[in-house]
């Protein structure tokens, strides 16, 4: 994947599609496409600060959670960090290209409360090159209602995504005009996944 490079007077600033957190549900992967609440797992929950190495992964972390019945649980964690620590009594492993360390197996249960958007079936011709994707353009996307970790309720928002689509599939997909300032402002909200429905 290669990154874009957008020039202004000042300099020149790299960027590029963001490799998301994974989601087991019911024996099915989906991406993180969106979050609203707090309490998420973050490296620095587990006292360690990850470095990018890529500009496909700017945090420098990707997790993997699995909903095991109503609990939320942090499954795996890959990161860049000077100095691993175990966590839950789990060591790191040796990582991959992208990150130096994996942790398996964690088990944790994530303290978040609030909601988040779970994508799959990704529609490939509605792929940005610019932090994460957008939810419409996902076929398949589900709300999970989460309060201290235990799923509460799961909407299916896939007929919502299409009709959003379907009025404007452009929506989000560049910024307003050229201007450094629109610009800024629409990387700033493609690298978010805080979402809100009219």
């Amino acid at each position: 994947m290669e990154a874009i490079l957008i020039n202004f007077d000042e300099g020149a600033l790299f960027v590029t599609g963001q490799i998301t957190d994974a989601f087991m549900y019911k024996g099915e992967r989906y991406s993180l496409v969106g979050v609203h609440g707090q309490g998420l797992f973050t490296p620095e929950a587990f006292k360690m600060r990850a470095y990018h190495t890529s500009t496909g992964c700017w945090r420098g972390y990707v997790m993997t959670f699995a909903c095991t019945g109503t609990e939320l649980l942090l499954d795996e964690m890959s990161l860049n960090v000077n100095r691993p620590r175990a966590i839950n009594k789990v060591k790191p492993q040796q990582g991959d290209w992208m990150f130096k360390f994996t942790y398996k197996n964690l088990g944790v249960k994530a303290p978040f409360t609030g909601s988040l958007l779970l994508g799959k079936d990704f529609i490939t011709s509605m792929y940005i090159h610019m932090g994460f994707q957008r939810p419409i353009a996902f076929k398949t996307v589900l709300e999970l209602l989460v309060t201290n970790g235990t799923i509460t309720e799961v909407k299916d928002l896939s007929a919502k995504m299409e009709e959003v689509r379907n009025k404007n599939p452009s929506d989000g997909a560049e910024p307003g005009s050229t201007s450094k300032d629109d610009v800024m402002k629409w990387i700033g909200k493609t690298f978010s996944l805080d979402y809100g429905f009219d």
